[in-house]
């Protein structure tokens, strides 16, 4: 049989109306708000938070911390090294896509670009990131680490690397979360989209890290409220756009992607708050 012939079905398929979704039938590019309720609520949130944290800064944080940490250090140690399989796993899985695209020709490129290019190279750079903060963790005894004079139990170490891995991580995997609905958009539509919740998530993470090191526990925990109030509106802001998408292909699997997300952050926060 010709090729031609054995690409006529897929051919086909492709040639079908996509949604901003990546499914047929759903909510169209052009139906997909660029703001929304809770986008705003964000972008308050963000300017309010940036405010916030310019005072407490100046009001002052903790000395370093000067003993060492080899647990610490031995934990980002195993987890650098068992990030290697997985940083392997997501670069084939790119490798491949790229060769889907050769193989399957121009008209199905933008689709597999979009729901698989650019899904695996969102995932590698956060075990990119992951890697590299675990590296110098790792290699630099901790870095630049501060001091925790709040805590219960007695002071404890807060290391600067972390924050910067999660103040990137963690909106690179909201955007990851967002394009599961955006899916087919045009770069521009998805970024309007999840700029807002991007932004909130990187501001509510050194808000934490503020709470971390500063020298008033007033100061504190009125960054701990900010905190868990930007987690809040992130995921407010993640569910009002899985309910914009709640009637496309295959929404119930991706709602349940973002609702485990959702309960990642707030077994995170549990943490954090202990």
């Amino acid at each position: 049989m010709p090729a031609d012939a054995k690409r006529a079905p897929l051919l086909a398929t492709a040639s079908a109306p996509i949604d901003a979704s990546g499914a047929e039938g759903g909510v169209s590019i052009a139906e997909t708000p660029s703001m929304t309720w809770t986008g705003i609520v964000c972008w308050v949130y963000s300017v309010v938070t940036f405010f916030v944290l310019l005072v407490g800064f100046s009001v002052g944080i903790t000395d370093r911390w000067t003993e060492p940490e080899h647990d610490s250090i031995w934990h980002s140690k195993i987890a650098t090294l068992t990030l290697v399989p997985a940083v392997i796993t997501e670069a084939a899985c790119l490798c491949a896509s790229f060769m889907n695209i050769k193989l399957l020709g121009s008209t199905l490129a933008a689709t597999v670009h979009c729901n698989t290019t650019a899904h695996s190279t969102k995932t590698l750079m956060v075990y990119v990131l992951k890697g590299g903060t675990g590296l110098y963790i790792w290699l630099a005894a901790g870095g630049i680490v501060h001091t925790d004079v709040f805590a219960l139990g007695g002071a404890r170490p807060v290391y600067f690397a972390r924050y910067v891995q999660w103040s990137l991580g963690v909106p690179d995997l909201v955007l990851v979360s967002n394009l599961l609905f955006l899916g087919n958009s045009p770069m521009g539509v998805c970024l309007r989209r999840a700029s807002p919740s991007l932004v909130a998530s990187f501001f509510y993470v050194w808000a934490a890290w503020l709470a971390a090191v500063s020298t008033s526990v007033v100061v504190r925990y009125l960054l701990m409220s900010l905190c868990m109030l930007g987690a809040t509106f992130v995921g407010l802001d993640q569910c009002n756009l899985a309910w914009q998408h709640r009637h496309t292909d295959q929404s119930a699997l991706k709602i349940s992607i973002v609702s485990y997300e959702l309960g990642a952050f707030v077994m995170y926060a549990c943490f954090y708050m202990s």
